[in-house]
């Protein structure tokens, strides 16, 4: 599922936790956040969703509410007033469809933060909207090395051997 989205987000809590086994625990920051999209963004999640949820302009089921999204995104980074970060994971969506073909998506991004990134995140609780992007990690890219079959010895057949 790509995910990717520059913009307004509004920051509605910011937590610190311990994470990994009881031997060795880091420290991990969560923002929980919310985003308005337009239909076109549904196909992140699946190509059909826009049209489940919506009926031309109008909500398909204005009576339903939110409707909660299972999958995560990882290796994800988030850029946040001035800060960057990488290694971020995105869960928790909750997408509630609005008039009009757009939406709000409520989401939680978790990190590894680095020494004043929990200062820097907390400022964006007291803001109404702060300018917020994520994007994908670049991949790692291996069309350097040649193809498998060029670097296995291929086995004479017992034709060959004869």
């Amino acid at each position: 599922m790509p995910f990717e989205y520059a913009g307004a987000a509004k920051v509605s809590a910011v937590n610190l936790k311990k994470e990994g086994p009881d031997h060795d625990k880091v420290l991990a920051v969560e923002i929980a956040a919310s985003v308005m999209v337009d239909r076109a963004f549904m196909a992140n999640f699946d190509p059909t969703l826009g049209a489940f949820l919506w009926d031309g302009d109008a909500i398909r089921f204005p009576s339903m509410g939110p409707v909660g999204w299972t999958g995560s995104v990882r290796n994800m980074e988030i850029e946040i007033l001035g800060l960057f970060a990488s290694g971020v994971a995105l869960d928790r969506f909750e997408i509630t469809p609005l008039p009009g073909e757009s939406a709000s998506i409520e989401f939680r991004a978790r990190w590894r933060p680095e020494a004043n990134d929990v200062a820097i995140v907390s400022e964006s609780l007291v803001e109404p909207t702060v300018d917020i992007k994520l994007t994908l990690m670049p991949a790692l890219d291996f069309t350097e090395k040649p193809p498998l079959s060029a670097m296995v010895k291929k086995r004479k057949s017992r034709q060959e051997l004869a």
